[in-house]
């Protein structure tokens, strides 16, 4: 399992080099990148994603999400004629963080209720 691992961070990381060049954009797509890997490789073997170490990456990834914000996010898109003016750089980046956590949170949190809710429902279904 490790060399592919290997082999796909490597991919990964060639891959943000070749799409970024040499920037800042650069880091902070190779640490999501890491991240992802991490997490779909514990989710894989463990079965259960450790608050702990999503929790860890909080803050360095507000910290990118404020100092390096996306040239095309969906807050700007949304938001900025809204308010008659252009978001600035760094609420544009937080912005998205925020709608990314939300949506991608939201969906895992409504999965979850959703099926402790069928699963109520059938045992409930069984008792009867």
């Amino acid at each position: 399992m490790y060399p592919s691992v290997e082999l796909v961070t490597a991919f990964l990381f060639v891959g943000c080099y070749l799409s970024f060049g040499l920037s800042i954009a650069t880091v902070k797509w190779l640490f999501f990148s890491s991240i992802l890997v991490v997490l779909i490789v514990t989710d894989y073997r463990e079965r259960i994603l450790p608050d702990g170490r999503q929790l860890v990456r909080c803050r360095p990834g507000h910290s990118l999400a404020i100092r390096v914000p996306p040239a095309d996010g969906i807050a700007r898109m949304l938001l900025g004629r809204q308010f008659g003016r252009a978001l600035p750089q760094w609420g544009a980046g937080v912005l998205d963080a925020i709608l990314g956590a939300l949506l991608c949170g939201g969906l895992l949190w409504a999965a979850a209720i959703l099926y402790k809710l069928v699963r109520a429902a059938m045992e409930w279904g069984l008792a009867t």
